[in-house]
């Protein structure tokens, strides 16, 4: 990728942080990163330095690619399994969550210790937090809506009920949500989109591209993680 194309994609995420760069800074959030063998590893570590999350970890197995995925023989963010090495670096360093990107990285997961027991957030319990979160410290705007798949959870319905947000329910498959970004874009109406995900762990928080993407996820899972831990919860 030509490096002013990178550059402008890393400057462009790093525009659309929900949060403020000193709350995440003040919040000591310590995060475990794996771009299991992939593509994310460069791109989500830059951005997340940019946004002040400054205790990162990367899981060192994992972090250059590995066309074999020798470490994680299904590198799935959608399953537990995947996070296997991870589990192994926060037991070594500790750590508030581990934050996932597929190898080409348009999709994201997090996993996390709860009661002791290692628990993987699923894609439709990971959407409504960045739903939630989004809705909390970026209130939506009169006639903004959500894009989701069909088969994706009602629950998000009633979070963007109760902001005030409408949805707009789509088939399967993250093109669909992207063909009505597309449709915006023809009549200048962009602005209208807040937020679409769909349940296999696919999300995309602004309209700058017609596809899921794992990097801006990536640096929303450390912006709620972040601004959850500062409460206390």
């Amino acid at each position: 990728v030509p490096r002013r194309v990178s550059e402008s994609f890393i400057e462009k995420i790093i525009s659309m942080c929900p949060a403020d760069i000193e709350e995440i800074k003040e919040s000591d959030l310590k995060l475990v990163y794996t771009p299991l063998n992939g593509t994310g590893n460069v791109y989500v570590r830059k951005v997340l330095q940019a946004i002040g999350q400054k205790d990162t970890v990367i899981v060192a197995a994992q972090e250059m690619p590995d066309e074999n995925f020798a470490t994680c023989p299904a590198p799935n963010p959608e399953k537990i399994t995947a996070y296997s090495e991870g589990f192994r670096t926060m037991d070594q360093v500790g750590g508030d969550l581990i934050v996932a990107t597929d190898p080409d990285c348009d999709r994201v997961g997090v996993c996390i210790y709860h009661d002791g027991m290692k628990v993987l957030l699923t894609g439709n319990q990971l959407g409504v937090l960045m739903l939630d979160y989004l809705c909390s410290v970026k209130p939506p705007k009169a006639g903004q809506f959500i894009i989701k798949s069909i088969v994706t959870t009602p629950l998000a319905e009633r979070v963007a009920e109760k902001h005030g947000l409408k949805v707009i329910n789509t088939l399967t498959g993250f093109k669909y949500i992207g063909e009505i970004i597309t449709k915006l874009e023809q009549e200048g109406r962009t602005e209208d989109y807040y937020f679409g995900f769909e349940e296999s762990n696919g999300y995309l928080m602004d309209p700058f591209i017609r596809d899921k993407d794992g990097v801006s996820s990536a640096m929303l899972c450390a912006c709620l993680a972040a601004y959850y831990k500062k409460q206390g919860l």
